[in-house]
C-alpha cells in the first residue's frame, strides 16, 4: 500500500468448485503521490488475472471469489465483493482486456538472469543509519525506471526513492530503515522487487544479508 496507507486486495476463493489452484496475478502498479506521502495502486481501470488450474480438467471449474479492496482518495474505504463465473474446460478466446492485463505483469527473472536487472543490493540493519541500497539495470523496463519492493512475510517496508541521477544505465534506490519494527528480523528474508518502467516490468527476489 505505500508510507500513505491504502488496502491491499485480498482474494479468496476457497469456495470455489473443482478448483485445484489459482494464482491472482498484479500488473505493474504506479506511485501516487499526495500531500501525506506516496501510496502503490491504480488510477485507473484495472484488470486482475487469475490463472485457474482445474481439478479435473474434464469439468468445468465454478468460481466464487471473495474480494476484499480499498478505495483510496482522501481515505481509504475498504470494499467487499463476491462473484462468480464458471469456466468451461476450453476458453474459445482470449479476452483482449485480459491479454492486455497480462502484457502488464512482471516478467518472473530468476537464476543467472537476475544481474541483468539487479546489479547489486546491500542492506545496514544496525546502526544510526538503517537502510538498503539497490542498484537496478535501466535496460530491464527502459526510461524512467521505479522499484518496489516487499518482504515475503507479508510486512511492509517504506516505499524507495532514487539516490540521484542514473548513471551508466544504473539507477540507484534507497530504502530508510529507519523506525521499521523488528528490524533484525529482516536478515535472512527474502524480498520480492519489482522493477517497472516504460518497456513493461521485472520481478526478482532478493535474499537480505
Amino acid at each position: 500500500p505505500g508510507d500513505d496507507g491504502g488496502l491491499p486486495p485480498v482474494f479468496v476463493l476457497d469456495q470455489s468448485r473443482n478448483l485445484k489452484s489459482a494464482s491472482v496475478m498484479y500488473p505493474v502498479p504506479e506511485r501516487i503521490k499526495s500531500l501525506n506521502g506516496t501510496a502503490i495502486g491504480y488510477t485507473k481501470a484495472v484488470t486482475f488475472p487469475v490463472e485457474i488450474e482445474a481439478a479435473d480438467p474434464s469439468k468445468p471449474v465454478e468460481v466464487f471469489v471473495q474480494l476484499e479492496y480499498g478505495i483510496c482518495r482522501e481515505i481509504c474505504i475498504p470494499v467487499e465483493a463476491q462473484l462468480t463465473l464458471v469456466l468451461e474446460p476450453r476458453l474459445a478466446s482470449m479476452p483482449p482486456e485480459l491479454a492486455s492485463s497480462l502484457a502488464r505483469v512482471p516478467t518472473v527473472v530468476s537464476g543467472a538472469a537476475v544481474g541483468q536487472v539487479l546489479k547489486s543490493a546491500k542492506a545496514v540493519l544496525t546502526g544510526p543509519h538503517p537502510a538498503i541500497t539497490f542498484e537496478i539495470a535501466a535496460a530491464a523496463a527502459g526510461e524512467r525506471p521505479d522499484l518496489f519492493v516487499e518482504p515475503a512475510t507479508g510486512s511492509y517496508l517504506p516505499v524507495p526513492v532514487k539516490a540521484g541521477d542514473m548513471v551508466g544505465g544504473v539507477q540507484r534506490f534507497h530504502i530508510d530503515l529507519k523506525g521499521v519494527d523488528d528490524l533484525p528480523k529482516l536478515a535472512g528474508q527474502k524480498l520480492r522487487l519489482t522493477v517497472t518502467g516504460t518497456t513493461g516490468g521485472s520481478e526478482v527476489e532478493w535474499l537480505v544479508k
